[in-house]
């Protein structure tokens, strides 16, 4: 039974052999942990048969209290219920243990608060790749040159010509909940990173990194740089060191969102080195500016 792509809003999923999962939650600081635990036969009918079931994956749950460093308090959600998975589903991560017949679906800020898994019960755990962006750092650009992009031109990048070109990757979705979620990685001058072959580093601050220069009334705006595969969850939970994957050059401009309004799109184009640094050559636009 294939437990990596489960539907969050079913209680109970048939197999080809007759087997449900049964959900289970708890609460945490960074939000709802689910687990789904594989029954066989007529599966969960009641209170005593979910005991039952959790009593079952013992050796798993205890891991998981010693990784969590408190006991977790789960919950059975009922015989129709459904797993209660509301979460934008980017920001949630999947850790499957096959042998274990048992699935945890937890908040990516709850792995980043913990070191990743040591020990036998965590030895078959399986993590997916996620839709990911990577912000190339932010700037601050008077409203008379955004509205002055054109295709052919191009958009000297600032964040690139500091001592070290770090940016943010983050899963699809989080950018909306805060700046500070993500993974930080270098672009340039740490170690053999580059633009088309980011890496994970630890130990640099995030607020920092997505700091812009100049005049706080000019539009805030943000290089993201295309990643062609998904990230492992892994590093987005922050527990890697090393290349993330290919990225670029393809790159996009955008203007920075606020509770009022979405993030927009203002251009499209490629990497391209610029004297000590970087710059996007524009070669599609997009959103106008808003009003």
């Amino acid at each position: 039974m294939d437990l990596s792509m489960p539907d969050p809003h079913t209680h109970a999923r048939a197999s080809a052999d007759g087997d449900v999962l049964a959900w289970f939650e708890a609460p945490s600081a960074q939000g709802a942990l689910r687990l789904a635990v594989r029954v066989d036969g007529a599966g969960i009918r009641h209170a005593a048969d979910a005991a039952i079931a959790l009593g079952d994956c013992e050796p798993l749950l205890a891991g998981i209290d010693d990784w969590a460093a408190e006991p977790i308090e789960w919950r059975w959600r009922g015989p129709a219920s459904g797993s209660g998975d509301d979460d934008e589903p980017a920001v949630r991560s999947w850790l499957v243990w096959p042998g274990g017949r048992a699935m945890l679906t937890c908040p990516l800020d709850w792995l980043r608060a913990r070191a990743a898994p040591q020990g036998d019960w965590a030895r078959e755990l399986a993590l997916p790749a996620l839709a990911a962006t990577l912000v190339g750092g932010r700037m601050r650009v008077p409203v008379g040159a955004l509205c002055d992009l054109e295709v052919g031109g191009a958009i000297v990048l600032e964040p690139s010509f500091r001592p070290a070109w770090y940016g943010v990757l983050s899963a699809n979705g989080e950018e909306a909940r805060s700046d500070l979620a993500g993974s930080t990685v270098a672009l340039a001058g740490v170690a053999d990173a580059t633009p088309a072959l980011p890496r994970f580093v630890s130990g640099v601050d995030r607020t920092t990194v997505l700091q812009a220069v100049g005049n706080a009334d000019d539009p805030l705006c943000e290089l993201r740089l295309a990643l062609p595969n998904p990230v492992a969850a892994a590093g987005l939970a922050g527990w890697c060191a090393g290349p993330v994957g290919p990225a670029g050059p393809a790159a996009s401009f955008w203007l920075c969102g606020d509770p009022l309004r979405p993030a927009r799109r203002l251009a499209g184009g490629q990497l391209m080195p610029w004297g000590d640094g970087w710059a996007l050559a524009v070669q599609t636009l997009g959103n106008a500016l808003p009003g």
